[in-house]
């Protein structure tokens, strides 16, 4: 089973003003989302990646797509487990030769 993306500390109370934020195009925003959550999007991408290279271009297409998916995030589930969600779905449409299998 994989596990969850966890943030260092807990949950902010904010996440869906900073999200909205960021949607909205403030970059403020979007960096304090990026330095909460930076750290846990990429150890779930090196779980899933062999190297530091791929694990680098898995950990990129994991907040490229959740940049594109903020427009859907409406606070529900928690941010953690929405980009959990993210970074499975894109683990799973790249695994391949830069990619290990979901653990």
């Amino acid at each position: 089973m994989a596990k969850a993306l966890r943030a260092r500390e807990e949950p902010a109370p904010d996440e869906i003003a900073l999200a909205r934020g960021a949607r909205r195009g403030d970059r403020a925003a979007f960096d304090a989302l990026y330095e909460r959550w930076f750290a846990a999007i990429y150890a779930y991408a090196s779980r899933r990646s062999e190297g530091a290279p791929a694990t680098e271009a898995l950990a990129e297409r994991i907040w490229l797509a959740a940049i594109d998916a903020l427009d859907d995030y409406a606070g529900e589930p928690r941010l953690g487990a929405w980009l959990h969600g993210i970074a499975r779905r894109v683990a799973r449409s790249t695994r391949g030769a830069d990619s290990a299998p979901d653990r």
